[in-house]
């Protein structure tokens, strides 16, 4: 509270978390009426007044060259089986501060691990506490060494950690910030060479539609012929992968000649389990004794669709209207394509709006506006059915609507969205029980529910609704799967306005949705969290 005269002063901190320029906008509400401004969601309102924030971190940066950009991959040459060759890792640091590398997280992993190893370490610029590696601002270093020395023929790889306090490095969902990957590749030109496939997205339990198909290529870069007399899927996803019957490998052993190649075919046909990466390893067995292993990769995922509800009732006036809101949400982890909605049973009273996205992918909602005319008066039901490729089937909405009296003669619902009943550019009746279409509330029989602010949110969100009159209400939060996370209101409430605080810091990323009952309505809102 600022008295008449008073003076108020608000200090903002800043911390520098990451490097270069920062910005945000800060948003204030007050009572006063000589201002306005745009709220979190864009609309003037009396007595908010709203600017920007600057700031600019410094910090360390990790790269090998004085521009800043992230080190590249070390590329050794093509090197004979036994042999050893060694790099160098040029590290500069072109940031403001000291550049930090740890050096007991330094470690080679993920990959032909046997064949990459460090075998030079620094020796000074180390602290001695921390054991880290300290490369001032401005300068470099080079005292870290890699060597390569094949065990088998065809392409190697693996990856060295760098963790650093570079907090701009960060590679969201997978690595922590200021950890970094350096990939290591080398060649061993006197053998048979394998290719890796990555063969994508496939549907879990699906169709020969849904399964993903592609090529291991054998390629003999030697100078002698090589005779392969075994072929084998390993790992533990191996039942997820199959040899393509539309093309089959060869009877074995087979001979390849010098400079000749070999396609083998492999289906990622994911049959169960739960969605997510999938990795096997294509061995070749030769007659030499050597091995040849080629990564075979795919991401199995579902298609699925959740609605918002599997009821909707309406009630509406004769000759007037009550529209309604069903959410249509992705809930797994594939694209999942909608296709048109259908209504049977009674279907001249029931009507819905376009769907304007046909594809949803992960963790999307789609929103489709169903809309009830009142024409005879008692109660009819329907069923309206969402269409999709979706592997749990069409989802099913009960649709029941009823009217309070005869429609009025001069009332006609097939007409045009500039004629219809609740137009009263054209003497029409509004209904004031029916559910808005503005984009920061809905409203149905005197209640309201309003979109949450902010949204996204990641901390504390206010929720707010109004009721016309006293009655119970329960205001529930549910995620994308329709699962209930928390009860964030519910008993006896007054007329009027009422505003929720919901804390959703401890809640994952991702959309929900907050359902209001109160006085026989069902109102809905999504909202977005994020971290």
């Amino acid at each position: 509270t600022v008295g008449q005269g008073q003076t108020r002063t608000i200090y903002l901190n800043f911390i520098g978390q990451q490097p270069t320029k920062r910005f945000a906008q800060l948003y204030i509400r007050t009572n006063g009426q000589n201002l306005s401004g745009r709220d979190t969601n864009g609309v003037m309102t009396e007595g908010i007044f709203n600017f920007g924030v600057f700031g600019r971190g410094q910090g360390a940066r990790l790269s090998d060259n004085a521009k800043g950009s992230l080190p590249q991959a070390i590329v050794y040459p093509r090197t004979n089986v036994g042999d050893t060759v060694r790099a160098k890792l040029t590290l500069v640091n072109p940031g403001q501060c000291d550049l930090r590398l740890s050096l007991s997280s330094l470690e080679i992993i993920s990959g032909d691990v046997k064949e990459f190893f460090i075998s030079k370490r620094p020796t000074t610029g180390i602290d001695p506490v921390t054991n880290d590696l300290i490369i001032p601002a401005g300068s470099s270093n080079n005292s870290i060494e890699i060597s390569f020395t094949p065990r088998n023929g065809g392409s190697r790889r693996a990856a060295l950690v760098l963790r650093t306090n570079d907090s701009t490095v960060i590679l969201p969902g997978h690595t922590k910030r200021g950890v970094y990957y350096l990939d290591l590749f080398g060649t061993s030109p006197m053998v048979l060479t394998a290719s890796n496939l990555d063969l994508g997205s496939a549907l879990i339990g699906g169709t020969a539609a849904d399964q993903k198909r592609g090529v291991v290529y054998l390629e003999n870069t030697a100078n002698t012929p090589i005779s392969i007399i075994k072929v084998l899927i390993s790992g533990a996803d191996t039942a997820d992968f199959k040899m393509d019957g539309s093309n089959v490998w060869p009877t074995l052993p087979k001979d390849l000649l010098p400079g000749e190649r070999l396609d083998l075919g492999i289906v990622f046909a994911p049959g169960s389990g739960t969605p997510g990466p999938r990795t096997v390893k294509v061995r070749l067995v030769l007659s030499s004794g050597d091995t040849v292993d080629a990564i075979v990769t795919g991401v199995s995922g579902t298609r699925d669709l959740a609605v918002g509800t599997t009821t909707i009732n309406f009630d509406a006036k004769s000759g007037r209207v009550d529209r309604r809101t069903l959410t249509i949400t992705n809930i797994g982890t594939l694209p999942v394509t909608l296709g048109m909605p259908s209504i049977s049973g009674t279907t001249g009273a029931f009507k819905f709006g376009s769907l304007p996205r046909l594809v949803l992918n992960a963790g999307q909602t789609e929103y489709l506006e169903v809309t009830y005319y009142g024409l005879a008066s008692g109660t009819i039901s329907s069923t309206l059915t969402i269409n999709s490729d979706a592997t749990s089937g069409p989802k099913l909405v009960s649709l029941s609507g009823t009217t309070a009296k005869a429609r009025l003669g001069d009332d006609d619902p097939t007409q045009s969205t500039n004629g219809r009943h609740d137009d009263p550019a054209i003497g029409g009746n509004v209904d004031q029980n029916a559910v808005s279409g503005v984009s920061g509330e809905v409203v149905a029989g005197g209640v309201a529910l309003r979109q949450s602010v902010p949204n996204p949110g990641q901390g504390m969100v206010t929720i707010s609704y109004r009721l016309a009159e006293r009655g119970e209400v329960t205001l529930g939060l549910y995620d994308g799967a329709g699962r209930l996370v928390k009860v964030l209101d519910a008993g006896m409430r007054d007329s009027g306005e009422q505003v929720i605080q919901v804390n959703v810091s401890d809640l994952a990323s991702g959309l929900y949705h907050y359902n209001l009952i109160a006085n026989g309505q069902h109102l809905n809102r999504t909202m977005q969290v994020v971290k």
